[in-house]
């Protein structure tokens, strides 16, 4: 057996397959960590699935830390969240659900503020399912 260490390049991959293998890693690497569908842990990854660019996450960061730093963190206040994502991609737009994932995601990673929020969402989210 040879003991040289393994050097892997991925030379001979193709730009699309290296980037649907990162897909698949992170999604592996959320999964490990607890990701479900109703609870997302990266906004980042979030955005990655959702084709939001990174300009536009950090303006729907931004938004959210201005809504947090007026002490709009209730549940009735899910509205102002949503005008704030539904601003970027028409794909999602007006989706109550997915502003619940947005805010879920902040608050797990760029935004602990929100956590409240989070935790109270995705509790009144399962009642209303059941």
């Amino acid at each position: 057996m040879n003991n040289e260490p393994l050097q892997v390049t991925g030379e001979h991959l193709s730009k699309a397959e290296k980037l649907q293998l990162m897909y698949g890693a992170i999604e592996d690497f959320e999964s490990y960590l607890g990701q479900t569908p109703q609870r997302y842990l990266s906004f980042n990854s979030l955005c990655l699935l959702s084709g939001i660019t990174p300009t536009d996450r950090d303006k729907i960061l931004h938004g959210f830390k201005e809504l947090v730093a007026n002490h709009k963190t209730k549940l009735t206040d899910l509205p102002k969240f949503g005008k704030i994502t539904s601003s970027f991609g028409d794909k999602w737009s007006g989706s109550e659900i997915v502003t619940i994932h947005y805010i879920n995601a902040a608050a797990n990673s760029s935004i602990p503020e929100l956590k409240g929020l989070a935790d109270n969402l995705l509790k009144h989210t399962k009642l209303n399912l059941q």
